[in-house]
C-alpha cells in the first residue's frame, strides 16, 4: 500500500519527502491566494495631483492608520498633549481650525488620557472612524483598490487544508515511528513546526490584507512619485517657526503613506519615543502604531483617473 510504504520510509528519506510536501503545500497556498485577487491584471491607476490623505491612510493601514494620521495632524495643530506617557487634550494654544467629524472623534477619545496602545485598542473609536470613513471606503472599492473578500476566505481555507496535510502526515509518521520503537523524531517535529509556522505567516498576512494587488501597486506608485516631496517637507520642518505645522492639509497624505518612522524631522522626540515604546510593549493593535504605510491606495481625491 502506498500509504504504508510512505510511513515505512527510513527517517532521512521521509524527511526529504516531507520537505517536498511542505514546499508543495506552501507553494500551492501562495498560488491559490494570489489567484483570488483578480485586480493584479487590471490597468494601473494614475497618480493623482491632489491625493486624499484619509483614503490613502485607510488603504495603507486601515482604521488604525487613519487614527494615526489624524492624531499627527491634531498634534501639530496643538490639540494633543503628552503627560506621563499618555495622550491627552492639550490645554495650550490650538490652531483654531474647525475640526471635521473624524478629527473631533479622535480628540474626544483623548479625554480618557489613553496610551497609544489603549487608543488603538478602543473598539468604539475604531467603529466610529470606520463608519465616518464610509465614503472613502466606497470609492476605494469602486476602484478595486481594496482586497477582495475572496482573498481572506481563500487564505483561511488554505491554512486549514494545509495544516491537515502537514500535521496529519507528520503525526502519522510520528505514531508509526514510536510504535516501531524509534524515538529519534526531533527533526520531524522541528520540520513540521517550521512548515506550520511558515503556512500561518503566509495565510495570516493574506487574511489581514487591506489593499488589493492593484491597491498595493498604487501605493508604491504614490511613494515613488512623492518621495521627493516628503524630503522637501522634512527639510522645511527643521526650519519652521515654533508652533507652525509641518504638514498642511494638502501634504498630510505623506503621513498616511510613509508613516511616522519617515517623519523624524517633523515629529518631536517625545512623540516618537512614546509610539516606539508602545510598539515594543505590545504585539497587538498598537504594535504597528509607529509605522503608517504598508502593503496596504485611494478613492476620491486619492484615486486617479484611468489606467496608465
Amino acid at each position: 500500500m502506498a500509504g504504508i510504504s510512505i510511513l515505512g520510509l527510513p527517517g532521512p528519506e521521509f524527511l526529504g519527502l516531507y520537505a517536498g510536501v511542505a514546499a508543495l503545500t506552501l507553494g500551492l497556498s501562495f498560488l491559490f491566494i494570489r489567484a483570488a485577487d483578480p485586480t493584479r491584471d487590471m490597468a494601473r491607476l494614475k497618480v493623482p495631483s491632489e491625493p486624499d490623505a484619509i483614503a490613502l491612510a485607510y488603504l495603507s493601514g486601515g482604521v488604525n492608520n487613519v487614527i494615526r494620521t489624524l492624531l499627527f495632524d491634531l498634534r501639530q495643530q496643538g490639540y494633543v498633549g503628552i503627560t506621563d506617557g499618555r495622550l491627552e487634550r492639550a490645554a495650550g494654544a490650538q490652531s483654531g481650525r474647525v475640526l471635521d467629524a473624524r478629527s473631533a472623534r479622535v480628540l474626544m477619545a483623548l479625554s480618557a488620557r489613553p496610551t497609544p496602545g489603549e487608543l488603538f485598542a478602543d473598539p468604539a473609536l475604531a467603529a466610529d472612524i470606520e463608519r465616518l470613513c464610509a465614503p472613502e471606503r466606497r470609492r476605494l472599492v469602486e476602484n478595486d483598490l481594496l482586497a477582495p473578500p475572496g482573498v481572506g476566505q481563500t487564505a483561511g481555507t488554505a491554512f486549514i487544508l494545509g495544516s491537515i496535510v502537514l500535521l496529519g502526515l507528520a503525526a502519522s509518521k510520528l505514531a508509526a515511528a514510536l510504535l516501531a520503537g524509534h524515538h529519534n523524531v526531533i527533526f520531524l517535529i522541528g520540520m513540521a513546526a517550521a512548515a506550520e509556522i511558515f503556512l500561518w505567516m503566509l495565510t495570516s498576512k493574506a487574511r489581514k490584507r487591506i489593499a488589493s494587488a492593484r491597491g498595493t501597486a498604487y501605493l508604491a506608485a504614490i511613494k515613488r512619485a512623492y518621495g521627493r516631496s516628503l524630503s522637501e517637507k522634512l527639510g522645511q520642518a527643521k526650519s519652521r517657526p515654533t508652533g507652525a505645522a509641518a504638514f498642511d492639509a494638502g501634504s498630510l497624505f505623506l503621513v498616511s503613506v510613509f508613516g511616522y518612522e519617515a517623519l523624524k524631522g517633523a515629529l518631536e522626540p517625545e512623540f516618537m519615543s512614546l509610539f516606539k515604546k508602545s510598539a515594543s510593549d505590545s504585539s497587538g493593535s498598537c504594535g504597528s502604531s509607529c509605522s503608517g504605510g504598508g502593503d496596504g491606495g485611494g478613492g476620491c481625491g486619492g484615486c486617479g483617473g484611468g489606467g496608465d
